[in-house]
Order: C-alpha cells, then sequence, then structure tokens
C-alpha cells in the first residue's frame, strides 16, 4: 500500500473547509436539499480524483484494493471530522450526512473501478458481467441519492404552477409543504366537501399546521383567502400567523389573528394590508413571506375541523 501523497491530503483539507464552513445562501426546504445532495457529489468527485491520483502513482502495481481501502478511509475520516468540527459551532453532528458522504465514496470508488485500466492496458475489473452489475449497483445508489432532490424540486414547480394558490390540500405538491403540529391530517367528510383535509386539533400546545416555504411574493394581491369547516357544536378559536424573513421570532413582529370557527363552512378574507401592516417598528415585507401558521390553543379533547384551499386574492 502506498503513502498517502501531500496532494491528497491537501485535497481532503479542501473538502473538510468546503464542508464544514460552505453554505449556500438562502433558506428555503430546496436550499438546504441541494446542500445536502453536495454531500454526495462532492465525495464522488473527491474519491474518483484520489484513486485516479493513487492509481497513477501505483506504476507496475496498479491500484490495489488497499489503496480502495485507503482512499475511503481517507475520505470518510474527512466528512466525519467536518461533522465534528460543524458539531463543535453549534451546527449539529449529521448523522444523515455521513450516508451521503459515504453514498459519494462508493460512487467514486465504484465508477473509477468500472473505468480503471492496468498499466498492460486490461481493464482492472475484466469480467464485463462484474462490470454490468457494479453499473446497476451504481445507478441504484446514485437514484437514491438523487431522489429527494428530485421530489423535493418537483413539488415545488406544482406550488409555483398553482400560484396565487398558497396551499392546495388535495395536490400532490402539498405534502413537501404541509407540516402538522400535534395534529393529525386526515380525508375530509363528505360533509365538509372534497376540496377539504380533516384536521385533528390534539390536546397539546398550539396544535395546527404551519405551511413551511409557501409561495414567497405576495405582492399584487389584496386579500389572504382561507376556507374552513366546523362540525363542531362551540366556536373554536384559530391563530392565523403570517411571518416574513426577517421576523425576529417575537410576538409583535408578526401577523397574528385570531378566526373563530363557528359550526358550518366558511371563506375568511383577511386584508394583506393588514399582514403588512402587522410587525411594530416595519412593514412585514410581502416579496419575501416566509410561513403560514394555522394553530389553536390547549383543548382538553381533541377538536375537529376541515381545512380547504388557502388562496390569494384581488
Amino acid at each position: 500500500m502506498q503513502r498517502v501523497p501531500a496532494s491528497l491530503l491537501l485535497a481532503g483539507l479542501i473538502v473538510f473547509l468546503v464542508i464544514t464552513f460552505g453554505k449556500l445562501s438562502g433558506h428555503t426546504s430546496l436550499i438546504r436539499e441541494i446542500q445536502d445532495t453536495l454531500h454526495t457529489v462532492v465525495f464522488t468527485v473527491f474519491t474518483y480524483f484520489a484513486l485516479q491520483l493513487m492509481h497513477r502513482r501505483a506504476g507496475d502495481s496498479n491500484t490495489t484494493s488497499a489503496n480502495y481501502l485507503l482512499v475511503a478511509g481517507l475520505c470518510l475520516l474527512t466528512g466525519v471530522a467536518a461533522e465534528a468540527a460543524q458539531w463543535l459551532t453549534g451546527r449539529g453532528f449529521g448523522l444523515l450526512d455521513i450516508v451521503r458522504d459515504m453514498a459519494g465514496i462508493v460512487l467514486g470508488a465504484g465508477f473509477h473501478a468500472l473505468h480503471a485500466r492496468t498499466t498492460q492496458g486490461s481493464r482492472l475489473i475484466p469480467r464485463r458481467h462484474l462490470r454490468r452489475t457494479l453499473a446497476v449497483a451504481l445507478s441504484v445508489i446514485l437514484c437514491a441519492a438523487i431522489y429527494p432532490l428530485a421530489s423535493l424540486s418537483w413539488h415545488y414547480q406544482g406550488r409555483n404552477a398553482a400560484f396565487p394558490v398558497i396551499m392546495d390540500v388535495q395536490a400532490d405538491w402539498a405534502t413537501a409543504f404541509l407540516e402538522p403540529n400535534a395534529a393529525r391530517l386526515t380525508p375530509a367528510p363528505k360533509t365538509c366537501g372534497p376540496a377539504f383535509l380533516a384536521l385533528q386539533l390534539l390536546p397539546a400546545d398550539y396544535p395546527g399546521i404551519d405551511i413551511v416555504d409557501p409561495s414567497p411574493d405576495w405582492r399584487g394581491y389584496r386579500y389572504l383567502g382561507i376556507e374552513l369547516h366546523s362540525a363542531n357544536p362551540a366556536p373554536v378559536n384559530l391563530t392565523l400567523r403570517v411571518h416574513d424573513r426577517a421576523h425576529n421570532n417575537e410576538f409583535s413582529d408578526r401577523f397574528n389573528y385570531t378566526l373563530t370557527v363557528t359550526p358550518g363552512t366558511h371563506q375568511y378574507r383577511i386584508a394583506l394590508e393588514d399582514i403588512s401592516n402587522a410587525p411594530t417598528g416595519r412593514k412585514l415585507d410581502l416579496a419575501s413571506i416566509a410561513g403560514v401558521k394555522l394553530f389553536s390553543g390547549k383543548h382538553p379533547h381533541p377538536q375537529k375541523l376541515c381545512v380547504g384551499v388557502i388562496r390569494l386574492e384581488q
């Protein structure tokens, strides 16, 4: 087994710094998913070119299995060290990021093994059926690595195409942006109508739903429309919360409004001007909406409502 060349150690240091301190601008789920997927991409490239370097330095001895293990170990150590450094700086230790790094290491080593040749010109993996099996395995790993990003990108496309609808609870893309909090979402009964989902608010603090990464630019519209249905004999109070990217998590720095949901189906219209004027000391930026929440206070028993389409209106 060869000694690790200085250039490979330098490359490892660069990857360590990129993974530890590199961060894409933006705060959306899509940006975070791109950054997560880049773990696999970076370690695929790192592993492949590290093996290329070791292969060229090996001379007549070619790239041995020991060198594959050496490069894989160095790459994995780089990934673990980067996560440890992030943990020490308060960003958390990402076990899933280690898994993504390992996927990249396997892909890089596999791609190299498929194309590597000995100094005599013969393939490193001489048997065709073994190369085909490896190629299939690498394809499966690659598809698994990019599926989360591809799926989320498709959901964002659906969200953008539905605008000015902010949330269509029946749409396929809704699942990527609708998060229940101490609540359950189930198919709605016929009494609510086909465009609704049943929302069960559990006995907990602030049960409800969060709409994460809604279409951010609400300029050019006058109202936010919300469809709600209640079969409860008594009114249920829901708080509507809207905040922008500049929100500092203070109650006075966002829009808060109580919707009193009485029995039956109701369409609420909230003026965007009121939303914009809600924060104390500043305007809420209607071009940079970051989140919408619907939640209630704590109840001794579960409360059942139906939530319909949430849209911007003129």
